[in-house]
């Protein structure tokens, strides 16, 4: 729902459509709109236990704000734990 409200989500999925992606993909994708929209913030599978991560309420996003992947491998594929404000998202 939040993706949905995404100044360019219409345009963003109709150009995944064309990729005939599935269903999981797409979500993967919509999900960084939806990060976006909500003002950015920590973001991870719902199979990943970041718990290396100190995080408490209020806590200011690490690196200033700017978009931050924690895995330990980024050649790995789809990244699982990020943060970023909503400019970076």
């Amino acid at each position: 729902q939040d993706a949905q409200r995404h100044p360019n989500f219409e345009t963003n999925t109709a150009l995944l459509q064309e990729l005939d992606i599935t269903d999981y993909d797409m979500l993967c994708f919509q999900r960084w709109m939806a990060m976006a929209v909500v003002g950015g913030g920590f973001m991870s599978d719902y199979d990943v236990y970041p718990l290396h991560k100190q995080v408490s309420k209020g806590l200011p996003l690490p690196n200033g704000g700017k978009f931050t992947n924690y895995d330990p491998n980024p050649s790995s594929g789809v990244p699982s734990f990020q943060s970023g404000n909503a400019e970076e998202w």
